[in-house]
């Protein structure tokens, strides 16, 4: 079960009684909107976190939860295959050390563990099937999240 998680903020000034408030300055309005834009960027960043660890939390997430251990597994063509290797843990630490700048970032790596799983494994296999479902997933609560 998926929530999304908002942030709303308000300001009320009952100096004015009525009348309308005064008109910001040029600078107040510039930080105004680049304070009101970092927050919708946290917010969305939150969101995603939470859809993360959803996806985490998933009995079947487990060969998606830390990098793939290519030499242990003896799979020595994976790195040939796999130019760019993603996970969820990674994602997950990735966020905590504010290494996105957006949702759309995080979106895109979340993405790539699906596609490289889909891209080494053959179509119709257990993993590729897996990574079908895990992407079906997340695209519909990104769906959500981005409306």
């Amino acid at each position: 079960n998926f929530q999304k998680i908002y942030v709303i903020t308000m300001s009320e000034d009952s100096s004015h009684h009525g009348s309308p408030p005064p008109s910001p300055s040029p600078s107040t309005t510039s930080s105004q909107n680049t304070s009101s834009h970092q927050q919708k960027i946290t917010a969305s960043l939150t969101s995603i976190s939470q859809i993360l660890r959803t996806l985490q939390a998933h009995p079947e997430s487990t060969p998606f939860l830390a990098p793939v251990e290519w030499k242990s597994l003896q799979l020595y063509d994976y790195p040939k295959i796999i130019k760019k290797m993603m996970d969820l843990g990674t994602i997950e630490k990735k966020i905590a050390r504010g290494k996105y700048k957006c949702a759309g970032e995080v979106a895109e790596d979340i993405r790539l563990v699906w596609r490289n799983c889909k891209t080494y494994n053959a179509d119709g296999s257990d993993f590729y099937l897996l990574a079908e479902n895990f992407s079906e997933m997340f695209e519909e609560e990104w769906g959500k999240l981005v409306k």
